[in-house]
């Protein structure tokens, strides 16, 4: 299938243009679709709302004059769009077929959030490249979607897939003949998981022992589900590998106030873009920086509760713990140079930089503690990688209030 238009030049839900060149969508997610000349992963370039009814109308059926509003959410590196629809005037479609399916693994709607509204993704032109990796990701999702987790349901298209492979124009191409005028992007349909991001309530105590607690069941949960497809890791001796989230945050975490107990509990889980067959603990670090991050008050202390929650849930090693505090600050470090990265790419793309002065600010304040602690220990003439595997007492406290010593082998 194929559909050519023009090219966009805006994301506002209402403006359209087009120019002289065209943009071809496929619904063709066969094969691999790397290229070695795709050496740097590019955003997709923003799409009207003519081109994105004509997507839908290609992947589910829908008919362009009941979609009711498109809407483009914060990415950091994809593009993200809420569809909204009009069932009352709905024709025959993907939707509504798969509405009155008996079969709950292959049906597109989900039966618990009748709010008419979906998510369009379009990856980034780096995770485009493996079509498999996609796959197995969405496949993921669907595992913990059947176990009850509120989360996204990819939904299964006209063609019987679940992406839709489209190409779409390069944003800058240089004056040079070699170089390439269009990319190979990958596109897939969700539901829109309702609920509350976590990010827009002040964090506390108590909401940092239930986000360590959930992602310890998530990742109990994940710890059943394989796929060849992301085993793309480097074992480390003696550390648990598994297929984890990757991304847990305030932003991609969801809460629900609970009326009986005027406190937020933690209700769903979204983005999946980069879940991977990894080590077991990266996870734990990647959430403990992200909540940091979002607190004022010794961010440092609260991280300890996070840790304690999660190995309440799924008990952490002695290697794993002992090696927590070195995996956590370097991925403090990878998301600076990420966001860095990612802005001077995307300029245009204010999200990668919304937190970036907080991460550089946790930075100063866990490499301040280092250097107190390091000072009561008199190992100032230490080595540098010796005055950090110190400051693991930096989050033990509050774990040691909580469990004593008593980790596994």
């Amino acid at each position: 299938m194929h559909l050519d238009s023009g090219s966009d030049s805006g994301t506002d839900s209402g403006s359209d243009s087009s120019s002289d060149s065209s943009t071809n969508f496929t619904a063709d997610s066969s094969h691999d679709s790397s290229s070695d000349s795709d050496s740097d992963s590019q955003r997709p370039p923003p799409l009207s709302n003519t081109k994105i009814k004509s997507m839908l109308e290609i992947m589910v059926g829908v008919q362009p004059q009941v979609i009711i509003d498109i809407k483009e959410l914060q990415s950091f590196v994809d593009r993200n769009y809420l569809i909204k629809i009009n069932y009352s005037g709905m024709l025959e479609s993907a939707f509504a077929a798969d509405n009155t399916s008996a079969d709950e693994e292959s049906s597109t709607i989900v039966q618990d959030n009748a709010s008419q509204r979906y998510v369009l993704k379009i990856l980034n032109s780096s995770d485009s490249r493996n079509i498999n990796t996609a796959l197995a990701r969405l496949h993921a999702m669907k595992y913990l979607y059947s176990l009850g987790i509120k989360c996204c349901n990819p939904m299964t298209l006209l063609d019987g897939e679940l992406t839709l492979k489209l190409h779409l124009p390069v944003q800058e191409v240089d004056d040079a003949d070699d170089r390439e005028t269009t990319r190979e992007y990958i596109a897939y349909l969700m539901n829109y998981v309702e609920g509350e991001i976590l990010s827009k309530v002040e964090p506390n105590l108590d909401i940092f022992c239930k986000v360590g607690k959930y992602a310890a069941v998530l990742d109990g949960h994940l710890q059943s589900f394989s796929d060849d497809h992301l085993k793309n890791y480097h074992e480390v001796p003696n550390l648990r590998t598994a297929v984890i989230h990757n991304d847990l945050n305030d932003d991609n975490l969801l809460i629900k106030l609970n009326t009986h107990t005027n406190s937020y509990d933690i209700a769903g889980v979204i983005d999946f873009g980069d879940v991977d067959h990894t080590t077991l603990i990266f996870e734990l670090a990647i959430l403990i920086i992200h909540m940091m991050v979002t607190c004022n008050d010794n961010p440092i202390e609260l991280a300890g509760h996070i840790i304690s929650s999660y190995h309440s849930v799924l008990p952490l090693t002695k290697v794993e713990y002992n090696g927590l505090y070195m995996v956590a600050l370097a991925r403090l470090v990878q998301v600076i140079v990420l966001s860095e990265y990612e802005h001077k790419h995307s300029p245009d793309n204010d999200y990668v930089m919304y937190q970036y002065d907080a991460f550089w600010s946790l930075l100063s304040i866990i490499w301040d503690e280092c250097a107190r602690i390091c000072y009561v220990n008199e190992l100032q003439k230490s080595s540098f990688v010796e005055k950090l595997r110190c400051n693991l007492i930096i989050f033990q406290a509050p774990y040691i209030l909580v469990f004593g010593d008593k980790l596994r082998d």
